[in-house]
């Protein structure tokens, strides 16, 4: 099981580009989700570093451009296994947003997206 939160469009002070009056939202993740539930079956039953039945939590980092599309995408988690790494990265691509806005006008942003992989067991 894959959770996006919802509150996934929280600004990291640290990267933020300006304030703004609108924050980004996600417009649909379901596709992303089933995806991400596919990878995860299989790539649970690979990785032995990798407990089945445990959770397993990944921070990504992203810019979004005007657009609302991630246009860097960073694991800010330390000690992510790799494979989870890239399913993480890959699924993000994906996603669309409806993009932060500053006077009126959409504007790039940065932010994070915390994302709970459930492992199941074996």
């Amino acid at each position: 099981m894959i959770r996006l939160d919802r509150a996934i469009t929280r600004m990291h002070s640290a990267v933020r580009e300006r304030m703004v009056e609108r924050y980004p939202r996600l417009r649909d993740g379901r596709e992303v989700v089933r995806m991400l539930t596919d990878d995860v079956k299989r790539l649970g039953a690979r990785d032995s570093r990798v407990v089945p039945g445990s959770t397993l939590r990944v921070r990504l980092r992203m810019r979004l451009d005007r657009e609302g599309v991630p246009d860097s995408i960073q694991v800010v988690t330390p000690g992510t296994p790799g494979p989870f790494r890239r399913a993480a990265i890959r699924a993000a691509r994906r996603l669309r947003f409806r993009p932060a806005r500053l006077h009126g006008r959409p504007v790039p942003v940065w932010i994070e997206l915390p994302l709970t992989f459930r492992i199941p067991p074996r």
